[in-house]
């Protein structure tokens, strides 16, 4: 296991969302610190699109949706939004034996060109800056 990964952050930067490209340790207090809590992890392409040599999962607050967080990430098929994350996330490849592993160019150039677009979510009268994963 590594002790230090390439990854994507996906974070808040005043009302924007943004995605930006961090080393961290590879050790559970970092992603709990970061993400506010305990964490989930999810697949970074829900719809399969990715076909790389190695699953890239999006790590998540576990228990978002019952914090106040404000959302960060949308799901979208065509114009409907059908689901979000809240809250930092912090995308990851995982290696052959299930760890988190750096992400290389290739990898992080496919995330961004699956969450490139941007959008709006109203949550409490808030309009929420999001970036948009249109799968």
């Amino acid at each position: 296991m590594e002790n230090h990964i390439k990854v994507l952050k996906v974070e808040k930067n005043g009302i924007r969302t943004i995605i930006k490209e961090d080393i961290i340790k590879n050790e559970l207090e970092t992603f709990n610190d970061y993400l506010q809590g305990y964490i989930a992890v999810i697949s970074a392409f829900p719809d399969g699109s990715y076909k790389g040599n190695r699953p890239i999962s999006l790590v998540i607050n576990d228990e978002g949706n019952y914090k106040p967080l404000a959302p960060s990430i949308g799901y979208a098929r065509g114009q409907e939004l059908v689901d979000y994350v809240v809250g930092n996330a912090i995308f990851v490849a995982v290696d052959d034996k299930g760890d988190f592993a750096s992400l290389t160019e290739e990898e992080m150039m496919a995330v961004r060109q699956k969450y490139r677009h941007h959008g709006t979510l109203q949550m409490d009268e808030v309009a929420h800056h999001i970036i948009v994963y249109n799968g």
